[in-house]
C-alpha cells in the first residue's frame, strides 16, 4: 500500500515541502518514492527530509537520493535510515485494557437496554470499544463499568467519534465529555 509522505530538501535556502508517497522498499537498503507535486524533481546525491504518518506518530529521517528512474513516472530511490525520529501526536497516552461495560445513548432510545461492550483502551480523552451494535458517529452516549477487581461503578459521558466493523463486531472511538465526575473515574482508572 502506497504512504503519503512529505519531503523537504535541507538546504537552508530551500524550505518548500513537497507530497508524494513511499511506493515500498528494495531489500532493506532503499526506499521507492515519487508522485511529487513538484515537476522540478530531486538530484542524485541531494539530502532529503522524509516525513510520514504512520498511526498517532509522525516518523521523520534524512536520507539522500541514490538514483531516479523515469519508467513509471518520475521516481527515486532514497537510501534507508537507520536514524528514525518520532513525534506522538496524541494528547492523552492510551492505556490498554479489557474489561466489560454497558453502553446507554443519550437521550435514551425507545429501547432502553444498554449496549454490551468490551474497552480496549482508555486514556483522559476518550476510549475505544467493541460491541455487536454499530453506533453512529456523533451519538451521545453513557459509558457504564466496574474496573476488575473492584466493587465500585464508573460512569463517563462521552461522544461516538468514528466506527469501524470487522468481521461483523463493530469498533468505535469515543471523546469524553468533562463532566464533574470525569477527573475521579480517570484518576482511579490510572491507579487501577
Amino acid at each position: 500500500r502506497n504512504r503519503q509522505i512529505v519531503v523537504q530538501r535541507t538546504t537552508a535556502d530551500d524550505r518548500s515541502r513537497y507530497g508524494g508517497f513511499l511506493y515500498g522498499m528494495v531489500g532493506r537498503e532503499r526506499l521507492i518514492v515519487g508522485g511529487f507535486t513538484t515537476s522540478e524533481g530531486f538530484n542524485i546525491g541531494e539530502r532529503l527530509f522524509l516525513r510520514m504518518a504512520i498511526g498517532a506518530q509522525v516518523v521523520g529521517f534524512v536520507s539522500q537520493v541514490m538514483e531516479s528512474s523515469e519508467e513509471f513516472g518520475p521516481c527515486y530511490f532514497l537510501e534507508f535510515s537507520t536514524e528514525v525520529e518520532t513525534l506522538n501526536l496524541r494528547k492523552n497516552d492510551r492505556i490498554s485494557v479489557f474489561f466489560p461495560a454497558e453502553v446507554q445513548t443519550q437521550p435514551e432510545a425507545s429501547d432502553p437496554q444498554p449496549l454490551r461492550a468490551m474497552v480496549l483502551n482508555l486514556s483522559r480523552g476518550g476510549c475505544c470499544l467493541r460491541n455487536k451494535t454499530g453506533l453512529d458517529p456523533e451519538t451521545g452516549i453513557k459509558l457504564s463499568f466496574t474496573l476488575p477487581g473492584e466493587d465500585h461503578s464508573y460512569q463517563l459521558e462521552g461522544t461516538v467519534l468514528r466506527t469501524r466493523m470487522d468481521d461483523a463486531v463493530f469498533t468505535g472511538a469515543v471523546r469524553f465529555e468533562r463532566t464533574p465526575q470525569f477527573p475521579h473515574v480517570i484518576g482511579a482508572v490510572e491507579r487501577w
